[in-house]
């Protein structure tokens, strides 16, 4: 298997393991590039792509092993204040431009290995759900219902992106964000970081000025 000709042997130091890991996905890529049935199951446009790592791999297929579980299913509900919607969906899609695993789908059926493909764009999802003329509890309402068809709502990786944008508008500046994303391209920490370093580009329109460029 692909793990088992990357994994470490004894003797070998960290830059000849990486050498070895970089030539063995080289030749998985260029084994799927000759390969004519391989090669137009890729997008015309991809930026990269290659072979799913182990940590990977045992991550998706538990979730498919578990379909009835949120196995790795993460969910997340923020309420943030938002004066300027279109500047936070302009920093939103500047984060994905700088973070490529926002851009990646994951194919286990498409090539011989399973492989995650980079684009080089994504298109946001811009739509609202307005709530703000339902009274608070119907609100909570909604929202819960959304949240619970979500969990449901499992991840095949078969191409599709592994996050979900979701806005409801409580009232004028207010929302509340329903982020979902599977462990495979996140985790706790990275999250955490992603959305500081988004509340940072939504503060900045100067910057998203500069990087939208």
């Amino acid at each position: 298997s692909l793990f088992q000709r990357l994994a470490i042997r004894p003797g070998n130091s960290l830059t000849e393991e990486r050498a070895a890991g970089l030539a063995e996905i080289g030749r998985l890529q260029r084994k799927v590039l000759t390969d004519k049935q391989q090669g137009a199951k890729l997008p015309t446009d991809y930026e990269d792509f290659f072979p799913l790592s182990g940590i990977e791999k045992g991550m998706v297929y538990y979730s498919l092993l578990m379909p009835d579980q949120p196995v790795y299913h993460d969910q997340y509900a923020y309420f943030l204040s938002i004066g300027d919607i279109e500047a936070f969906f302009q920093a939103f899609e500047l984060l994905i431009g700088r973070h490529s695993i926002l851009r990646s789908t994951f194919h286990l059926y498409d090539f011989e290995e399973p492989m995650k493909v980079v684009h080089p764009r994504v298109r946001v999802n811009r739509e609202i759900e307005d709530l703000s003329a339902l009274p608070t509890s119907e609100q909570g309402r909604t929202v819960e219902r959304y949240r619970s068809h979500d969990l449901h709502d499992k991840f095949i990786f078969n191409g599709e992106l592994l996050w979900r944008l979701k806005l409801f508008k409580l009232r004028e500046g207010l929302y509340c964000t329903v982020w979902t994303w599977h462990h495979a391209i996140l985790e706790g920490w990275s999250n955490l970081s992603l959305w500081v370093e988004m509340n940072d580009l939504y503060s900045r329109p100067d910057l998203c000025e500069i990087e939208a460029l």
